[in-house]
């Protein structure tokens, strides 16, 4: 889905968005549908465009993923790591 946002923040089509997010049109459909519903993406027109809700969540899931690139997994602390809450989340 973030693929979707991205490609869609200087508004898009539907076909080229189809093919830049290599989704099929009833996945694209589908997934541009729940976007829309959260706010995060709009339809003017024929264009699929980020909303500002759409470009703050790409901030935080870009963020997100930094959080989790090799070199900061090796540096997180064992003692951090047996933290009760955080049990769930290392087994997933």
């Amino acid at each position: 889905m973030s693929d979707i946002l991205e490609s869609a923040v200087n508004g898009i089509k539907k076909t080229p968005l189809v093919y830049k997010t290599n989704l099929n049109f009833r996945q694209a459909e589908k997934y541009t549908l729940i976007l829309i519903d959260h706010n995060l993406l709009k339809k003017k027109d024929n264009l699929f465009i980020t909303t500002e809700k759409g470009l703050e969540f790409l901030k935080y899931y870009h963020q997100l993923l930094n959080q989790f690139e090799p070199e900061n997994r090796r540096e997180m602390k064992p003692e951090i790591l047996r933290d009760s809450s955080l049990t769930r989340v290392r087994r997933l």
